[in-house]
């Protein structure tokens, strides 16, 4: 399960949001900034609520266990996140691009993981690793947790928004998915057991926020 809501975030929150980004120090990872969810800040965490219960529909009760602000200029490789057993949605809130000269595109694939979380990196060699999201260089079909796939070549739509550059398109073999326009005011909603992958950048960088929740 996965979709996207149009244009369901305010201004005046996207401004909070970016503000609250731009007010508080990062870190960075692989040339990525960061800035983990404030869970001790009431204020801040009663907007992300609002946006999970009221603009989302989210009924169910749940707890946010994750995850974070994300600004960059490389597209994020495919990976899963999902890092405990109770992980069930992703939410990402686009907040901004620099310079765009295109419209930015989400990937989630059909097929999920179920095993321990992965970043999948192509033929890509890093001299280390990612802290949560290791890395492997397998095929996701050739592993033994990768589930629900199509037996088919990933189909060329979806081939033509990928960075291509750590990729051929036989290592996306027996999957499909959908590739999502990633624009403020929208937000994308996926099962926290989906690969996804951020498609070719289309700015010189962009700023989102991911929220990871549990189902109570």
């Amino acid at each position: 399960m996965h979709y996207s809501l149009k244009n369901i975030i305010s201004n005046q929150i996207l401004d909070y949001l970016i503000n609250y980004y731009d007010s508080k120090e990062h870190y960075v990872t692989f040339g990525m900034e960061k800035l983990s969810i404030p869970y001790e800040d009431k204020e801040f965490m009663s907007v992300i609520d609002d946006i999970l219960q009221n603009k989302i529909g989210i009924n169910e009760k749940y707890k946010v266990i994750g995850d974070n602000y994300y600004r960059h200029s490389q597209s994020y490789l495919p990976h899963c996140d999902a890092i405990n057993d109770k992980a069930w949605l992703n939410i990402v809130i686009p907040l901004q691009q620099y310079n765009p000269n295109g419209i930015q595109k989400f990937i989630v694939f059909d097929q999920k993981w179920l095993g321990r979380n992965l970043t999948w990196a192509g033929n890509l060699q890093l001299a280390g690793d990612f802290s949560s999201n290791k890395k492997t260089n397998q095929r996701p079909v050739d592993g033994e947790f990768f589930k629900d796939g199509s037996d088919k070549e990933l189909p060329e739509n979806l081939w033509n928004e990928f960075n291509k550059n750590n990729f051929d398109k036989d290592y996306f073999y027996s999957m499909d998915g959908t590739a999502y326009d990633w624009i403020p005011g929208d937000v994308i909603v996926f099962e926290s057991q989906h690969i996804h992958a951020t498609g070719k950048m289309q700015s010189l960088r962009k700023l989102g926020l991911s929220i990871r929740v549990e189902k109570l």
